[in-house]
């Protein structure tokens, strides 16, 4: 009689083998990120049973992981009891990370739990980010509970950012909230532009009111920022007065840039007085871009003086770049001759020469039908140039 043959062993025996007595915990480790792959009800079994008994921290981090990829009760359990009690914060965190995989709500008071309890600041802010894949709204005011009472400005962080995702326009309040009254500015400056986000037109009056108080001009900017998402139309008026008056040049530029929307007399007339009067260069140009996306025709007398005699580079620039939006080819065509003498006075300048606006010029002139003295002057500009078409 023949003697009975062993059953050869598979790739998984040998894997979860490997997991549970290889001496070397990387290769520990290898193996169950490769069990991952295959969770059988006898490998998620041994994996539940190798995290209680792993003393490596890294081979547990490595089998929550795994086990993010199946739902059963066990394996929920077993990463709510890590959650609670290893020692390791990265294991913790990796716990949260892979309950928010599985998203069953059973988790949550164990995620609550954590965000209140726990001693390391990156496992509590990973609770808030999971808790908002859950996007449970009845959980909304215990977060806000949290944000109104935590003194760990990263945590506070944490929770304004993901309350769009949790309440929408249930948010909008409490992040007013915390736009007026948070005592960290990168705290104020995330509120307010979650309100843009969110869109709400409730809070345009409270955003209003802010930007006409607030004394940091970052947070001034990120308002204007939020009201342009929101609806710049219904808040022109208190624009255009923060547009004229406002000392900081990156809040003029910011308003100039939200009107650009908002096709009317008042902040075309705006806009040009922006032209005329600004010292700022950057927020001149910021003005001519809104003009030329506007398609403002009645601004192109004054954007034909920028491209000719403004002392910078990039108004000069934007200025060619608004008369092509205004009418196409129409206002190249007139003002053919005028850009042929742009030309001729930039590249006599040699050295201090824009290249790249006498290159914007080229490409604007080569695509009229210019007459052939007008044609033999472009190729011998584009010679100087270095440029071919």
């Amino acid at each position: 009689m023949e003697p009975m043959r062993k059953k050869s062993s598979t790739k998984e025996d040998e894997l979860l083998i490997q997991l549970q007595i290889n001496p070397d915990p990387r290769e520990r480790k290898a193996a169950a990120y490769e069990l991952s792959s295959n969770l059988t009800k006898k490998v998620v079994k041994t994996l539940v049973k190798a995290l209680k008994r792993e003393k490596e921290g890294l081979v547990r981090r490595q089998i929550v992981w795994s086990l993010r990829f199946t739902s059963s009760r066990r394996v929920i359990n077993a990463l709510i009891d890590v959650l609670h009690n290893d020692p390791f914060s990265a294991v913790r965190e990796q716990a949260i990370d892979s309950l928010g995989w599985i998203k069953d709500d059973v988790a949550i008071p164990a995620l609550f739990s954590a965000l209140n309890q726990d001693k390391d600041l990156i496992v509590r802010q990973q609770a808030v980010k999971t808790l908002a894949i859950f996007g449970s709204k009845e959980h909304l005011a215990d977060l806000i509970s949290v944000l109104q009472s935590s003194k760990e400005v990263n945590l506070r962080k944490t929770i304004v950012q993901v309350l769009p995702k949790i309440g929408l326009t249930d948010a909008v309040n409490p992040l007013i909230e915390i736009a007026n009254q948070d005592p960290s500015d990168k705290v104020r400056l995330l509120a307010i532009q979650a309100l843009g986000e969110i869109g709400s037109k409730t809070a345009l009056l409270d955003l209003i009111t802010l930007l006409n108080n607030e004394e940091n001009p970052l947070i001034r900017q990120q308002i204007v920022r939020a009201i342009s998402d929101i609806n710049p139309q219904e808040a022109l008026q208190p624009l255009l007065e923060v547009l004229k008056n406002d000392p900081d040049e990156r809040v003029r530029e910011e308003i100039a840039k939200a009107i650009s929307v908002i096709k009317s007399k008042e902040v075309i007339d705006a806009l040009l007085e922006i032209t005329k009067k600004e010292d700022k260069s950057l927020v001149r140009e910021t003005a001519v871009e809104s003009l030329g996306l506007l398609k403002a025709k009645k601004s192109k007398k004054q954007l034909m003086k920028l491209l000719q005699s403004d002392p910078n580079i990039g108004v000069r620039r934007q200025a060619l770049a608004a008369l092509r939006r205004i009418d196409g080819y129409e206002a190249t065509n007139d003002i053919a001759k005028t850009l042929f003498k742009i030309l001729e006075k930039d590249l006599a300048k040699k050295e201090n020469s824009d290249l790249i606006l006498c290159r914007m010029i080229i490409n604007s002139l080569s695509e009229l039908n210019l007459n052939s003295s007008q044609r033999q002057t472009l190729e011998k500009f584009m010679t100087q140039c270095n440029i071919r078409l």
